[in-house]
């Protein structure tokens, strides 16, 4: 069971490299790939296959200058495969990028920020992306990710939001007004980019007839996702939730650098209330008591979430 879950994490995280080296250096060969990543040629070729079946990736072949010997062959990525939308609200103008899989700015246009309430302001936005689908006449399902960004003044010595556009000039002091929030968002943030590509390669890899047989078949938006595109990223989901649910029970250093479990014990994990209580409080009996403690949560939850993918697995 766990062998799978491994061998599940290690082809994805394959494919990832492979697509970094393509997204990095444009088009390459096989041998390439290889050199750039540092994997066996068969596995190279074995990524590259099923990424040109999911359409992520192109073959392309390149005659020789002299018009001797075989083609060259060379991947790139599929300039089509996906979409991003990136949004970047300023105090008087919000300003929209539409960028293809490959990096490629398509369409960028700056709009005045209306006035109105949170629903206006969401409204707004809401409607500019339709326009920027829109305008480059790119199907809407095709966009993978929406990106929205603030720019804001922060205090030089503090954690504290001194301006945002978004905020107003209130000033908000993050640890001490939203201890657990913040230890949550850094965190997050850290773990953000590793959970997005699990999951950003399993929903790429699924195949394109299966979408268009629903499609004919009559199925809407939310029954595709619910009988397809769920089920088949069912294993990545789970394998995303059993690897940072374990890290998660052992965060330490995000908060003791940034709240140090307070206020009072308002951001205080049992990692962290075992060091309060074991160091900083000087009693190591009850400090060894909730270490024994932590180490059979974390074991129940560890067994409780490998019973669960091996189900997923296995199904």
């Amino acid at each position: 069971m766990l062998a799978k879950s491994s061998t599940e994490l290690v082809r994805q995280q394959n494919s990832a490299l492979v697509l970094s080296a393509l997204r990095r250096h444009g088009r390459l060969a096989h041998t390439e790939i290889a050199d750039a990543t540092r994997l066996a040629s068969a596995t190279v070729s074995a990524i590259t296959a099923e990424l040109e079946r999911a359409r992520i990736i192109e073959k392309i072949e390149q005659q020789s200058a002299g018009g001797r010997g075989r083609p060259r062959v060379l991947f790139s990525q599929r300039r089509d495969c996906g979409y991003l939308v990136t949004v970047i609200i300023s105090s008087d103008s919000i300003q929209y990028s539409l960028v293809d899989y490959a990096g490629t700015l398509l369409d960028r246009f700056t709009e005045p920020r209306g006035e109105g309430g949170t629903d206006a302001f969401a409204a707004s936005i809401s409607a500019a992306l339709e326009r920027a689908v829109a305008r480059s006449h790119i199907d809407r399902a095709s966009v993978l990710l929406v990106s929205v960004s603030s720019k804001g003044l922060v205090h030089p010595n503090k954690p504290v939001l001194v301006w945002s556009p978004v905020f107003g000039l209130q000033p908000v002091d993050w640890f001490n007004q939203y201890p657990l929030f913040s230890v949550i968002v850094i965190v997050a943030w850290q773990w953000l980019p590793f959970a997005t590509l699990i999951l950003l390669t399993a929903l790429q890899s699924l195949s394109e007839e299966q979408r268009e047989a629903a499609e004919m078949d009559g199925a809407n938006a939310v029954n595709r996702f619910r009988y397809i595109i769920l089920p088949h990223m069912a294993r990545a989901i789970t394998i995303v939730i059993l690897i940072q649910t374990i890290f998660l029970l052992g965060i330490f250093a995000e908060i003791r650098v940034t709240t140090g479990g307070g206020p009072g014990y308002a951001s205080t994990n049992i990692a962290f209330l075992v060091f309060r209580t074991g160091i900083l409080s000087n009693d190591i009996g009850a400090g060894s008591a909730g270490g024994v403690v932590a180490v059979i949560i974390a074991n129940i939850v560890a067994i409780f979430l490998m019973r669960a993918v091996g189900r997923n697995l296995d199904a």
